[in-house]
């Protein structure tokens, strides 16, 4: 519980012997607060935020409201100065944080998404006896193209130095093929084993070596290290506004729903956090 000490009650209290825990976070209020599915028993849904209007909100929608403390988690290098969207992913990469011993599953959705009646049966059903369960990226299958591709786009342009690094550690430390699967992280089903704990340190120190977040890249160096049994949905994440047979999928919101904390802008925001944190990538 060291990353997500701050929250250890509050989470203790809630939970039961259940087969799924459903966990999405937002941070600042960046996204609006999605409705959860219909009640079926075992399965329970927590809503992470440092804003109390955030949790009065998911606790209306359904969720059980956790309150994330900054002031009692250890922040990573690569989170310390990143804007709200970017900071939800301290949680999104510690599931171990998470007393997952009550539960058979784990499942991590984005704020921007809104699980469907019934999207258990077939993730489930899908997940079969495998370790993890994941979305095809739907335009590239190689973590080395999502790599050279990011470098181009404007949201990742002060992280450069460290995809770069990261495509070499790649190629010549980790030997990972030029075509080994290429997958999206917004939509994350665990079974709940010590191998999965290990995923995640893996994923957690890639993070921290590389200070990058473009989690696709570093969740693929994780998984291409952990060795774990992954199976694939048979479809895509849908595109934003539309919806699969198991979720809806939104775009993150470009100026926060719940207020405002600051007059910066989130790209302003994540080129400030690589300008500050640049020595040692």
């Amino acid at each position: 519980m060291e990353v997500v000490g701050g929250y250890r009650e509050s989470i203790v209290t809630t939970m039961k012997k259940n087969c799924i825990a459903v966990v999405s976070a937002n941070m600042g209020g960046y996204d609006t607060v999605k409705p959860v599915p219909r009640y079926e028993p075992g399965i329970d849904y927590f809503y992470i935020s440092d804003r109390d209007d955030v949790l009065t909100e998911a606790a209306l929608q359904g969720w059980m409201p956790l309150k994330c403390d900054w002031s009692t988690i250890e922040v990573p290098a690569w989170a310390e100065h990143a804007p709200d969207r970017y900071r939800a992913k301290v949680i999104k990469l510690a599931p171990w944080a998470f007393p997952q011993e009550k539960y058979r599953h784990y499942l991590w959705i984005d704020s921007s998404i809104t699980l469907l009646d019934g999207w258990w049966q077939s993730a489930l059903n899908h997940l079969g006896s495998h370790d993890i369960l994941l979305h095809s990226h739907r335009n590239r299958n190689s973590v080395y193209e999502e790599a050279a591709f990011s470098m181009r786009m404007v949201k990742y342009e002060a992280e450069q130095n460290s995809l770069a690094s990261a495509l070499e550690q790649m190629a010549t430390g980790l030997n990972i093929p030029l075509i080994s699967g290429l997958y999206e992280t917004g939509f994350i089903l665990r079974r709940h084993t010590a191998t999965q704990d290990d995923l995640a340190r893996i994923w957690w120190q890639a993070q921290e070596t590389y200070r990058t977040t473009q989690d696709q890249v570093t969740f693929c160096i994780a998984l291409w290290e952990a060795q774990l049994d992954v199976a694939v949905f048979p479809f895509t994440l849908p595109n934003v506004g539309k919806q699969s047979q198991i979720l809806a999928l939104d775009a993150h919101n470009e100026t926060k729903r719940y207020g405002t904390d600051s007059n910066k802008n989130d790209s302003a925001l994540h080129k400030e956090h690589h300008n500050t944190s640049k020595e040692g990538v």
